[in-house]
C-alpha cells in the first residue's frame, strides 16, 4: 500500500533488532513478516514474546533454587518494553533480608521492573537475588553489575527508612495524623480515625461481636492509618496498610489487631478476596461508610465518569463484603441505617446535605452499584426485577440497598428460574397471561382512569424452602419449592409494569420475616390463610400504599 506519513513512505524494508541484528531486512511478501523478524531478533507476536520471556525467567529461577515470584503487572510491562527477552540474573546483600519480603518486592519492582526469587512457596521467603528482563543478549554480566549497584541502593535506602521507622512509638504516629488532611472540609486522617473508631463500636454491637473481639476492632481502627506517617510508605505508597501490620506486630500487638491494620483494605481490585474476619470486617466497612457517607454530605459524589475520591470502587467494597461474608449477623445489617450513623459523626462540619437528603443520593448510587453486582451473578432480567419494584421488609417500605444480602438472594432464585424453569412455570406464566390481559381491558375501556393495586403471593416457608408443618399446602403439591413463589412473583411483577399506573402490593415482602416457623401466628396451620392478625397486616401494607401514611397498630 503506497502511503507517507509522517515524512515517511511506505515500502517492503523493515529493521531488525538494533544491537543483534543491524541492518535492513528486504520483505518479499506479508506472510514473511512474522518470521524473517524472529530471524532478526525481534518476536513481532506479543503472546509469544511473553511466553518465550516467562520461559526464560522461570529456567533462571530454577537453576538460582528458587521460584520466580511472578506478578501480572510486572510480566505485562516487561513483555512490552523488549524486542526479544533476555534474562539477567542479578544478586544483592544477603542482610538485606531481613526486611519484610513485601519491601524487597517493592523495591525490585518500582522503577526497576525486576523479578524476585522466592525460596519456596511461601511468599516471605526470598533469595538474596532477582532477574532482570534486557532487550540486548550483550555483555550480559556488565549489565548485572549495573544492575546490582542500583538495587543495592534501593535496599539501602529501604533499610534505613526500616529502622528509622521501628523507632517510633505507635501512639506517636498517631498524633502525627493530625498534620495529613483527608479532605479540606472533612477535616484530618486523625479526625477520621476517631469517626471510623466510633461507627466500628456501632457495627460490633449490632453484629453482636463479643467483648474481645471488638477490642481488637477499636485498637485496629486506631492503629489501621499510622503508616502513612512512616518514611517507608512514604517511599513506597503500595506498601500502605502492609507495613502498618509490620509496625503494629513489631509494637506487640495482638495478632488480630495487626491483620486488620493491613486487611482493612481489602477487597483490592475487582477480584480481590474480602477481608477475612470479623476483625478486619468491621474496620474495612466502617472507613469505606465514613468515606462515603462524609463525601456525599459535601457534594463530592461521582459524576459521570470522574470519580475523584473512588467511591464506586468504596461502595463496590462495601456491597463485596456483605454479599460474600455469608454469614446471618452481615446479612442482617441495615447498610443505610448504618450511613445514618456514619453521618452522626459529621456533626462538626459544615455539610451541604441534610441526613435525609445525603441517605437519598447515597441509597441511589448504591442501588447502582448493587444492579452491577446482581447483573453479574444472575443477569439484567432478575436484577431489573429485584431493584425496580417496591420492596417491603418485616412490613416495612425498604430501598433492596438496606439488606443487598436478601436482593440478592431474591435475584440468584429468580435468574435460576429464567435459567432452567420450573415445571411450574407454565402454570404461573399462563395466569400472568391472564392478568395481563385482565389490566389491558381495564386500560381500553378506562384510559388513565383506574388505578390498581395487584398483590404478589407470599411464601409460608420465609423463602427458605421448609414448608414442614404445612399440611395444606404439601396435600396441594407433595414437590412444592420455594422457586414458585418467586416464579410466580417475577412474571407477575412483568406483566404489572406493562400497564402503568398498576403497582404491584408487596404482600411477599410483607409477610417476611413472620412466616409459619415465627412465633407471632400470622397463618393458620393450613399455610395457606393468614389469621386475623396476618389479615390486619395485608390491610396496613394497602393502607401504606394508598395513602403513605401507617396504619393503626
Amino acid at each position: 500500500i503506497d502511503l507517507v506519513f509522517a515524512g515517511i513512505t511506505s515500502g517492503r524494508t523493515s529493521r531488525g533488532h538494533r544491537f543483534l541484528s543491524p541492518g535492513s531486512i528486504e520483505l518479499a511478501r506479508a506472510g514473511e513478516y512474522e518470521a524473517r523478524m524472529r530471524e532478526a531478533h525481534v518476536i513481532v507476536d506479543r503472546a509469544a514474546r511473553e511466553a518465550m520471556m516467562m520461559e526464560r525467567v522461570t529456567a533462571a529461577a530454577t537453576k538460582m533454587g528458587g521460584k520466580a515470584d511472578l506478578d501480572a503487572a510486572l510480566i505485562r510491562d516487561n513483555a512490552s518494553l523488549v524486542e526479544e527477552p533476555h534474562v539477567v540474573v542479578g544478586s544483592f546483600d544477603p542482610k538485606y533480608l531481613e526486611l519484610p519480603a513485601a519491601v524487597i518486592r517493592a523495591a525490585a519492582r518500582g522503577h526497576q521492573k525486576y523479578f524476585v526469587v522466592q525460596k519456596g512457596e511461601s511468599a516471605d521467603e526470598l533469595l538474596p537475588g532477582y532477574l532482570a528482563v534486557a532487550n540486548t543478549a550483550h555483555n550480559p554480566k556488565n549489565v548485572a553489575l549495573g544492575n546490582d549497584r542500583v538495587m543495592s541502593a534501593r535496599m539501602a535506602d529501604a533499610k534505613f527508612f526500616f529502622d528509622e521507622d521501628k523507632k517510633q512509638k505507635q501512639e506517636t504516629r498517631i498524633d502525627k495524623l493530625s498534620g495529613i488532611v483527608f479532605h479540606n472540609r472533612l477535616g484530618t486522617v486523625r479526625e477520621k480515625v476517631d469517626r471510623v473508631r466510633r461507627l466500628v463500636s456501632y457495627l460490633s454491637t449490632m453484629l453482636g461481636l463479643d467483648a474481645q473481639t471488638t477490642q481488637h476492632a477499636l485498637r485496629a481502627t486506631e492503629l489501621a492509618k499510622n503508616d502513612l506517617v512512616s518514611l517507608m510508605v512514604g517511599e513506597f505508597p503500595e506498601l500502605q496498610g502492609i507495613m502498618g501490620r509490620v509496625y503494629a506486630k513489631h509494637a506487640g500487638e495482638p495478632e488480630e489487631t495487626c491483620d486488620a491494620v493491613r486487611d482493612h483494605y481489602a477487597p483490592i481490585g475487582a477480584d480481590g478476596p474480602i477481608a477475612p474476619g470479623d476483625v478486619s470486617r468491621v474496620v474495612a466497612l466502617a472507613d469505606r461508610l465514613d468515606t462515603l457517607v462524609g463525601c456525599f454530605a459535601v457534594g463530592l459524589q461521582p459524576t459521570g465518569t470522574a470519580d475523584p475520591y473512588a467511591l464506586r470502587r468504596a461502595t463496590i467494597g462495601v456491597l463485596r463484603t456483605l454479599l460474600e461474608s455469608q454469614d446471618a449477623r452481615y446479612a442482617s445489617l441495615d447498610v443505610l441505617a448504618c450511613c445514618t450513623h456514619a453521618y452522626a459523626g459529621f456533626s462538626e462540619k459544615k455539610l451541604d446535605l441534610s441526613e435525609p437528603e445525603t441517605m437519598a443520593k447515597l441509597g441511589e448510587f448504591m442501588n447502582e452499584r448493587l444492579r452491577g453486582l446482581l447483573e453479574t451473578k444472575s443477569g439484567r432480567a432478575a436484577a431489573d426485577a429485584v431493584l425496580a419494584g417496591h420492596a417491603f421488609v418485616n412490613g416495612k417500605s425498604a430501598m433492596a440497598i438496606l439488606h443487598p444480602v436478601y436482593a440478592q438472594a431474591k435475584a440468584k432464585a429468580l435468574g435460576d428460574i429464567i435459567v432452567n424453569p420450573p415445571a411450574a412455570q407454565k402454570d404461573a406464566q399462563r395466569m400472568a397471561d391472564n392478568i395481563d390481559a385482565f389490566l389491558q381491558s381495564i386500560s381500553d375501556k378506562y384510559p388513565g382512569q383506574v388505578y390498581v393495586l395487584e398483590a404478589d403471593i407470599y411464601d409460608p416457608s420465609g423463602d427458605n424452602g421448609d414448608f414442614s408443618g404445612c399440611p395444606g399446602l404439601i396435600k396441594i403439591d407433595a414437590k412444592l419449592d420455594h422457586s414458585t413463589f418467586t416464579t410466580w412473583n417475577g412474571l407477575l411483577k412483568a406483566a404489572i409494569d406493562k400497564h402503568p399506573p398498576t403497582l404491584m402490593a408487596p404482600l411477599h415482602d410483607t409477610f417476611l420475616g413472620h412466616d409459619v416457623h415465627a412465633a407471632d401466628d400470622w397463618f393458620y396451620t393450613d399455610c395457606i390463610h393468614p389469621t386475623p392478625k396476618g389479615q390486619h397486616q395485608i390491610r396496613r401494607m394497602l393502607w401504606k400504599m394508598l395513602t403513605g401514611q401507617d396504619g393503626p397498630q
